[in-house]
């Protein structure tokens, strides 16, 4: 009687986790194909699948980064990526979150010492 009942839990637990999986590879996707998709501020060409992965790589590189330099310190990530037109070399940001592209202004992640953080 009770072994059905956690065969039940267990396979639901793993089908979250499936769709879960899915649906952040999806999202991952979207965003790259989207950024690909949208044209250049300055010169109005799409950059291209292939710059928008290298967009995202790097973006998620300076992540790790800066993770390893400050350990100590909660690194509160920028929510865009930085992309450079293959075609005229302006860069523009990515705001993976709203599929938005703007003109770029570099900015460093934001870092906050773990004895400064605001309570919870």
């Amino acid at each position: 009687m009770v072994l059905p009942i956690i065969i039940a839990i267990i396979a639901l637990f793993v089908s979250f986790g499936v769709w879960l999986n899915f649906s952040a590879q999806r999202s991952q996707r979207r965003q790259v194909q989207t950024l690909a998709e949208l044209p250049c501020p300055a010169c109005n060409t799409p950059c291209g699948t292939e710059a928008a992965e290298q967009a995202r790589q790097a973006h998620l590189e300076r992540c790790r980064e800066a993770r390893r330099q400050r350990p100590d310190v909660l690194v509160n990530f920028v929510r865009y990526w930085v992309i450079a037109c293959p075609h005229c070399g302006n860069e523009a940001r990515f705001h993976f979150q709203t599929l938005r592209l703007s003109h770029s202004n570099h900015d460093a992640p934001v870092a906050i010492e773990k004895s400064k953080r605001p309570d919870r």
